[in-house]
């Protein structure tokens, strides 16, 4: 019984939880992953591959712009953030983000346009969004070649 119990209110948490932040949905949002607290999605419609200029001393190096969407289960917020990806130096910086409430108020903003590019450290959540925007980088090359 007590099993039983405890099962029940198990998926009533887990419940309240999902129905309190609408996941974004494909095909424009793609998945890069989650667990009991924290989700991530990629923007596809909206992500931008280029070539790097002298500007930011990337040049001729292949980048990405990217919107990502985290969302955070433990305090009920959801994020949506710009990067951008140095794929030849392996480092990504972060540009904007915009906290939002479980109401979808937004409760903070951050602009750091002329942020330095930083290292993608291993095993972070960076490294999960940089090998996703790989992935798709090289979707979308090999889609053209065919």
């Amino acid at each position: 019984m007590k099993k039983i119990l405890c099962l029940l209110v198990l998926l009533l948490s887990l419940t309240a939880t999902c129905a309190a932040f609408n996941p974004p949905q494909p095909p424009r949002w793609y998945w890069v992953g989650s667990n009991a607290h924290y989700g991530t999605w990629i923007d596809t419609e909206t992500i931008r591959f280029y070539t790097g200029s002298k500007k930011y001393g990337h040049n001729n190096h292949q980048c990405a712009m990217v919107w990502v969407e985290w969302y955070d289960a433990d305090d009920n917020k959801h994020f949506i953030s710009r990067f951008e990806i140095d794929f030849d130096c392996r480092l990504m910086r972060m540009l904007y983000a915009t906290a939002y409430n479980s109401e979808n108020k937004v409760i903070n903003s951050y602009n750091n346009s002329y942020a330095e590019f930083d290292d993608v450290i291993p095993n972070s959540n960076g490294e999960a969004v940089y090998d996703a925007v790989v992935m798709l980088k090289e979707t979308r090359e090999n889609a053209r070649r065919l």
